[in-house]
């Protein structure tokens, strides 16, 4: 049986590339909330459409499907139509309490039966809120569609008991300074290994990443999908998940691709930020100052190519010389070199170093 416990988390088991990932993405995350208070109307259009984003994301994922449209709708209030629509409404009603409540949601396991009760509260299927009473296994799917079993998670007499040793894993972990960014990840991937719901354990391990993320301070998911980040990128998430969890019930497996790979969602979250927050600041101006616009305003260091996708009307050598000029002026800093130089501005980032 597996033993919960972070305290290898302590011990040198993050290799010094993930702890300086964790550092970026901790200052990309304070840069965030310092623009947020700049342009509050332009984020509060981006929380909306992150909304119908998320609820679309991780319902098609397991495959619970409708329209874009209906989703907005149904985000809205709108009564559901299908099964599949009971469960997506559902899954918003617990999105927008975790949006609304998070300072005050404790992580129990109160909490994720609530969550899972929720998702299935409009539903037919009577199983929300309850552990299974039955074993359950993950299959995977050959090219012929012949399934055979990828994980057998925990069985349904021991699940009650995994459960409370991950909660109270996951307290004793963050009582002895285990750094969120990292003990998450771990957290999440526990959840699924335990796969303690008959259904909608990847949904539910959805809700609680958010939730745990936002009680840390990390809320991008408010305003950048990182339901539809897992979706963009699920053959890297399934990869990840099955990397890391490959004999984790005799306590030897490595949580590093999983880390790795929410520390990816993150840093995806943070750059479509960037991309997005041109169109909903509305700013618009001179050539230059729009360029200017767009560096000061970004969270990470940003290429000259990246630039040019955000203002393509403006060509490339007036991009370049109003990098020249900031840089003269001392107003931004480049990082890098050639066709890797990326650029931000001067408050204290001159360091990062991203990943491409």
């Amino acid at each position: 049986m597996h033993k919960f416990g972070y305290g290898f988390l302590k011990e040198g088991y993050i290799p010094a590339s993930i702890i300086q990932y964790s550092m970026d993405i901790g200052s990309f995350s304070q840069a965030e909330k310092e623009r947020r208070k700049d342009f509050p109307k332009a984020f509060e259009k981006l929380r909306e459409k992150a909304i119908v984003e998320s609820v679309k994301a991780s319902n098609e994922i397991e495959q619970v499907v409708t329209t874009y449209e209906r989703i907005t709708e149904i985000v809205k209030g709108a009564k559901p139509k299908t099964h599949d629509e009971e469960e997506i409404a559902g899954y918003s009603e617990a999105l927008n309490e975790i949006h609304e409540n998070y300072r005050t949601i404790s992580f129990n396991e109160d909490t994720i039966r609530h969550f899972h009760e929720v998702l299935y509260s409009r539903s037919y299927r009577r199983l929300g809120g309850m552990y299974k009473s039955e074993d359950n296994l993950i299959l995977q799917y050959d090219s012929k569609g012949n399934a055979s079993v990828r994980f057998r998670p925990v069985p349904a007499d021991q699940c009650e008991t995994c459960m409370q040793q991950l909660v109270l894993a996951y307290l004793d972990a963050r009582q002895n300074g285990i750094p969120d960014i990292i003990l998450i990840p771990c957290v999440i991937l526990d959840f699924l290994c335990i796969h303690p719901f008959s259904d909608g354990n990847g949904r539910v391990s959805r809700l609680l990443m958010l939730l745990l993320y936002y009680r840390a301070g990390l809320d991008i998911g408010k305003y950048i999908s990182m339901e539809n980040q897992i979706m963009e990128s699920r053959d890297y998430y399934y990869e990840a998940l099955h990397e890391a969890s490959e004999g984790w019930d005799r306590n030897k497996n490595s949580y590093i691709p999983f880390v790795k790979y929410c520390m990816y969602v993150l840093s995806c979250c943070y750059n479509r930020l960037n991309s997005q927050f041109l169109t909903f600041s509305g700013k618009k101006g001179i050539k230059a100052d729009r360029i200017e616009s767009v560096i000061m305003s970004s969270i990470v260091p940003i290429s000259k190519e990246e630039i040019c996708r955000q203002l393509p009307d403006i060509s490339t050598a007036t991009v370049q010389g109003t990098l020249n000029r900031l840089i003269k002026a001392g107003r931004i800093v480049k990082v890098g070199t050639f066709r890797n130089a990326r650029y931000i501005r001067k408050y204290g980032l001159e360091s990062i170093e991203t990943s491409s």
